[in-house]
This record gives structure tokens, C-alpha cells and sequence, in this order.
């Protein structure tokens, strides 16, 4: 299969504000795909084994925002790289566990509070971060409790023991 040949997303079909999600998850080589929590948050998972500076585009970085008004070059804004690579080779199981909290509204839907990523935790890293919504979903902010959504980009990632809590 080619690159630019997309997979399947998934999609829950509870929706959630607060939420701790655990998965484990399998990418093959040059393998690329997200969970957006909420339909907006997007956790990257990627095949980045052997990077050694890795990027907010890299496994287990906050996935950046994204704004088409802004000059080339300066589209994406405001993703986070986790502290260190801690993913493993192609072919391999890995776990992810996130702590995820819901941005926040007060009852006449004005944003009160942003939407963070309390703990996002691969096997030998973690990081703690604020996020706005990634610009690949183009809803943006809201009030509403949405679904997770995992976006495969190929077919060739797998999942398995996803655990909401």
C-alpha cells in the first residue's frame, strides 16, 4: 500500500468531557495515525523509532494546531514533542495511557477553561501539556461531548486493549 492510501477511522459511539484512555497499539513501518479526543485533540502516533529530536509531528506528541490564514511555514502552531523518543520498533507493541481534561464552559457556552492533556505516557516518557484543538478536524472548540476518533492513515497500525476510565 502507498502512503497516501487511507485507512479506516474508528469512532466511539459514548462521548466524553474528562477522560483517562489506555490503549495498546502496533506500528508497522512508516506507519502514521492519531486519537483525536473529542473529535479535536490529537495524540500522533507514528512510526518514530531511531528519531532523536522528536517533534510535536513524532509518537506521542500533543499534534500541532493548525491555521491556513497564517504564511507558509508558520501553519502549524502550538504542538508539543514529547521530552524524550520513547517508542519502540516497527512491528512492536506499545502503550499509551492519557489523562485527558475537557476544555471547559460556562452555561451561556463561553469558553472558560482550554482543554489539556494532563498525562500523556508512552512506556519510557511522559509529558504534561495545555492544548487547543489540532487543526485537522475543522469543528474547533465547543461545549459538546464528542466521540474519540482513531485515524488510521494506512492499514497497516493495529489496536488493541483500548480502556476508557
Amino acid at each position: 500500500m502507498d502512503k497516501k492510501t487511507h485507512g479506516t477511522d474508528l469512532y466511539t459511539t459514548a462521548e466524553h468531557g474528562d477522560v483517562e484512555l489506555e490503549l495498546d497499539y502496533l506500528m508497522a513501518k512508516g506507519s502514521n495515525s492519531g486519537i483525536y479526543l473529542q473529535g479535536n485533540y490529537e495524540v500522533q502516533l507514528l512510526d518514530s523509532w531511531g528519531v532523536q529530536h522528536p517533534k510535536a509531528g513524532d509518537n506521542g506528541g500533543i499534534y500541532q494546531r493548525w491555521d491556513e490564514s497564517k504564511p507558509e511555514g508558520q501553519k502549524g502552531y502550538e504542538g508539543y514533542a514529547p521530552r524524550q523518543n520513547a517508542s519502540r520498533a516497527p512491528g512492536l507493541w506499545q502503550h499509551l495511557k492519557v489523562s485527558f481534561q475537557a476544555p471547559k464552559f460556562d452555561a451561556s457556552g463561553k469558553k472558560t477553561a482550554n482543554a489539556r492533556m494532563l498525562r500523556l505516557e508512552l512506556k519510557r516518557g511522559y509529558h504534561s501539556r495545555r492544548c487547543g484543538a489540532t487543526g485537522t478536524h475543522p469543528r474547533g472548540d465547543g461545549p459538546e461531548k464528542p466521540l474519540v476518533r482513531y485515524a488510521s492513515r494506512a492499514t497497516t497500525e493495529r489496536l488493541r486493549s483500548v480502556i476508557f476510565l
